[in-house]
């Protein structure tokens, strides 16, 4: 697959994957805080921000060559950047949720903060493993096809010694 074409396709699972966190976020929102008008607010606050989490992981992922590290450092590595934004995540959530008054201070609950960054992070891991088994697919293949291309060569170049 060309590079602009991965880079298309990429853009669109994104826009497809966010809507439809979106879309449950405001259903969910609907259903279960109907008398608070902020949390649709919310919910959009909260999806572009992991929006943006997920693109900054790509741009680490490329720029420090996440996939060419032993699988399990490459996982671990994951995971922690996914634990620390999911956190992030949230704390900006809560700062965005104070600020439009839908709690106070003492009304906060250390609780619901994890409660919510575990889902975060349960919600980036599953992106990361999408994404990532995406682009060691895309790896194999691209290895697939120059091996392939080798192979060619090789039995060209046998052709040739034989003639």
């Amino acid at each position: 697959m060309t590079a602009s074409r991965q880079q298309k396709w990429y853009w669109v699972c994104q826009a497809i994957g966010w809507t439809c966190y979106l879309f449950i976020g405001l259903l969910m929102s609907f259903l279960f805080f109907k008398k608070q008008a902020g949390m649709y607010a919310v919910q959009f606050v909260g999806t572009a921000i992991f929006f943006g989490t997920t693109h900054l992981q790509r741009h680490l992922n490329r720029k420090h060559r996440w996939l060419e590290l032993p699988l399990g450092k490459m996982v671990l590595l994951v995971l922690a950047y996914n634990a620390v934004a999911s956190i992030t995540c949230q704390l900006l959530v809560c700062l965005f949720m104070l600020s439009i008054g839908m709690f106070t201070l003492k009304e906060f609950s250390f609780g619901y903060l994890v409660m919510y960054s575990a889902n975060g992070l349960v919600i980036l891991s599953f992106w990361s493993t999408i994404y990532f088994a995406f682009q060691a697919i895309q790896r194999w293949k691209e290895k697939e096809v120059e091996t392939w291309k080798l192979q060619l060569s090789l039995k060209e170049a046998e052709l040739q010694a034989i003639r």
